[in-house]
């Protein structure tokens, strides 16, 4: 009957052992699991990352966005009562598209306006040519660049494309105004002459 007994406790503690190896098991199981799934996440943020940051960067560049180093310095031309001066860079790009950089000095402190116009600098002015934007005066210099211009609009609106070289001898002129519309001679503050 001793025997019987200390065998059933034997068989009791195999049986308890054995259920706590298969809870361990289960629990080593578990853990291992999330572990595979939190490596393969990482796997998966390290390969978007690279994605995202490391490829776009081994895109070649724009080869006609680079400027050629040649270069082209207009005075501004200021207007009777306006104290602005400074200078418009004509810069080509290798594509032949060109950038424009205006250098402003004593300017407003409000918005000022930028285009080019067909024709000359007297009313009425031509139609837009070329929209350059704004920029914000400071009271003191400020500067605006605007790049990779191709194409102008004529008086009849027609588009076409302007080169560098064609930029120089374009008939018109860069604006800069001190309102939005209308742009005349009495709103200009300065101006540029291209065609020369």
């Amino acid at each position: 009957m001793a025997r019987s007994f200390q065998s059933h406790i034997y068989i009791h503690i195999f049986i308890v052992n054995l259920m706590d190896s298969k809870k361990n098991i289960r629990k080593k199981s578990f853990v291992f699991y999330h572990l595979q799934v939190l490596s393969k996440s990482l796997y998966t943020l390290i390969a978007c990352l690279f994605l995202a940051f490391v490829v776009p960067s081994c895109k070649k560049e724009d080869k006609g966005s680079k400027p050629t180093g040649t270069t082209t310095i207009r005075p501004l031309i200021p207007s009777p009562g306006s104290t602005l001066s400074g200078t418009a860079t004509i810069e080509e790009n290798e594509d032949k598209s060109f950038n424009i950089k205006l250098d402003l000095l004593n300017t407003t402190t409000d918005t000022i306006w930028l285009d080019v116009h067909n024709g000359s600098f007297a009313d009425p002015f031509g139609k837009q040519a070329i929209d350059l934007g704004t920029v914000v005066g400071t009271g003191g210099s400020a500067s605006k660049t605007i790049s990779n211009l191709k194409r102008a609009s004529l008086p009849d609106m027609t588009r076409i494309d302007v080169p560098y070289d064609s930029i120089l001898t374009f008939n018109g002129f860069i604006n800069i105004s001190s309102v939005a519309k209308p742009h005349n001679t009495s709103t200009a503050l300065a101006h540029v002459m291209l065609g020369q």
